[in-house]
Order: structure tokens, then C-alpha cells, then sequence
């Protein structure tokens, strides 16, 4: 076995490894979402089914418009997620699956340029954040977007270089840092997303929890249909007093409905939240505090 071998097996075993342990923890998650309050009627296959795949367009059309609010974040997130997804997607089939060829490879560059690009300016934005932004595990997360992104593209030119160029890049000492590289990448934002068993998630666990928080949000009249024109509904959720096991207040996580603590996992940080929180003449002191209470059951906050 030469060294391009070696390093493309060990990248391939990696992956696999990667969306195991995703796949576990994605597991562990739900159940943790699940100890909260079911729902009044259980829900069907078929409405599942349904739920999921309301994701595309909830995430394309009612999510960018949220996020455009914040231009630079919008195009920045477009870059890196977008790139990020694709880029996964072509290495599960390149390196995981082994199907090599040019023009995957060039895809591959594509993907993972994308992404660097967009990682770039995730790094300024991290150099001297606002005060709104949380800190922690989120500091972190531009490196490791970075060297992932870089170690994946370095690692694809090996694809459309010729033979002996690409042998050099994949093979001996430079496609073991690569892989490592890589390896870190898969850590952070495959494992992380779930937590891989544990209890412990990076920041990018807001992917998975938000694609699924968009499928089974307990307000699916906020989101715009193509019959809609737009509209959504924005109103208070009324408190369900017909419910006797429906408690009119919070003693514990459980008595959160399931969904809802969904969405408290789904919850990127940014600091939105407080924002309008000032504006609405609410004190730093109390923000700080729903802040902090967030945080702590997950890990993360400021």
C-alpha cells in the first residue's frame, strides 16, 4: 500500500467514523427533546414525512429573510454553510466511497474555496465581535472552518493534478497533516453537531437542530406557503387551558414541550435576542440573565 493509499483509507475510515458517531448522537439527542411534554395527538408517518420535507423551503425562504437583516452575515453564511454542505456531500463520495475522478475534484475545489472564502470573513467578524455575540466554544469555530476548508482543498487538487503532482500532495508527511486537517474539520462540524453520544456539542449543533426545529416548529402559520403572499402569523401562542397535564408555567426542563426544547438547541446565539430586548426598554442586567440561563443548560452562551 503506498502512502496515497494510506492517507486516502485513513481519510475514508475517518469519515465513516464521523457520521457513526453523528448518527449515535443524533440518537441520544432526540431522546433528550423527547422528555419534554408530548404533543395533544401523536404524529403519523406520513405527517413526518411531510414535516421534513418543509425544511428546503422554510430554510431558502423564511430563514433568508431573518438572516438578511445582517447583510454580511447573510452572504458570509451563504459561502461557508453552502459551501460546507456541498463540500461534505463530494467527500463522502470521492474519499468515502472512493469514486475518484477530475471532475468531482474540480466540484470538490469549488466547494471548499467556497467555503475558505466565507470562513475568512466568519475570522474577521470573530477578531473583535460585538458584544451581543456569544464567546466560548463560538470562538473557535472560524479555525476550525478554516482549517478544514484549506486541508480539504489542498487535498483535492490531487484529483486534477497529474499523478505524480497529486501523489506528493496526497502522499507521505503532507496528506498525513491534511488528513489530520481534515480529521479536526469532521470533529467540530460532524461529531459536533450532535455531540456524538456525550453531552457535550460545539457550536455547530444549531445545524441539526435547526433544520429539524424549521420540519416541527410549534408554529407553522410563522412560516410563508406559496399560497400564503407572504403572510405570517404572528400572534402570542395562547396558553392551552383544556389541558389539565399542561402546566401554566416552567418548574422543570420537562415541562417544556418537546418542540421547544428542540428550539432551544437550535438557538445560534447571536445575540438578537437581546438586542431587541433593549429596544423594547428591557434592562442589559435582565438579557444578560435569559442569557445566561440559555447558556448554561447548553454549554455555550457568553
Amino acid at each position: 500500500m503506498n502512502e496515497t493509499v494510506l492517507s486516502e483509507t485513513v481519510l475514508s475510515v475517518l469519515i465513516f467514523a464521523a457520521l457513526a458517531l453523528a448518527a449515535i448522537g443524533a440518537v441520544k439527542r432526540i431522546g433528550m427533546w423527547r422528555q419534554g411534554r408530548a404533543d395533544a395527538t401523536s404524529m403519523s408517518v406520513g405527517e413526518l414525512i411531510a414535516s421534513l420535507a418543509k425544511i428546503p423551503r422554510r430554510y431558502g425562504v423564511d430563514l433568508h429573510h431573518v438572516v438578511a437583516r445582517d447583510r454580511y452575515m447573510a452572504n458570509t453564511h451563504v459561502a461557508t454553510g453552502g459551501g460546507f454542505v456541498a463540500a461534505a456531500l463530494l467527500m463522502v463520495v470521492v474519499y468515502g466511497f472512493g469514486i475518484d475522478s477530475a471532475w468531482l475534484g474540480g466540484l470538490l475545489l469549488l466547494a471548499s474555496g467556497a467555503m475558505f472564502g466565507g470562513a475568512l470573513f466568519v475570522r474577521r467578524r470573530r477578531l473583535d465581535p460585538p458584544a451581543r455575540l456569544s464567546r466560548g466554544p463560538w470562538m473557535r469555530l472560524p479555525k476550525s472552518l478554516l482549517v478544514f476548508s484549506a486541508s480539504l482543498f489542498v487535498m483535492s487538487l490531487s484529483l486534477v493534478l497529474p499523478e505524480g503532482v497529486g501523489g506528493m500532495i496526497s502522499g507521505g508527511i503532507v496528506g498525513l497533516v491534511l488528513v489530520a486537517g481534515i480529521a479536526w474539520g469532521l470533529l467540530e462540524m460532524i461529531v459536533g453537531m450532535t455531540g456524538g453520544g456525550s453531552r457535550i456539542t460545539g457550536p455547530m449543533k444549531h445545524a441539526f437542530a435547526g433544520a429539524l426545529h424549521l420540519a416541527f416548529h410549534r408554529r407553522p402559520a410563522r412560516f410563508s406557503t406559496r399560497d400564503s403572499a407572504g403572510i405570517r402569523d404572528s400572534a402570542l401562542l395562547p396558553l392551552d387551558l383544556t389541558n389539565p397535564k399542561a402546566p401554566l408555567g416552567v418548574g422543570k426542563p420537562a415541562d417544556f414541550n418537546w418542540r421547544q426544547l428542540l428550539g432551544f438547541d437550535a438557538c445560534v446565539q447571536c445575540g438578537r435576542v437581546k438586542r431587541c430586548a433593549r429596544r423594547r426598554g428591557r434592562s442589559a442586567a435582565q438579557s444578560q440573565e435569559a442569557d445566561s440561563g440559555h447558556g448554561g443548560r447548553h454549554g455555550g452562551g457568553q
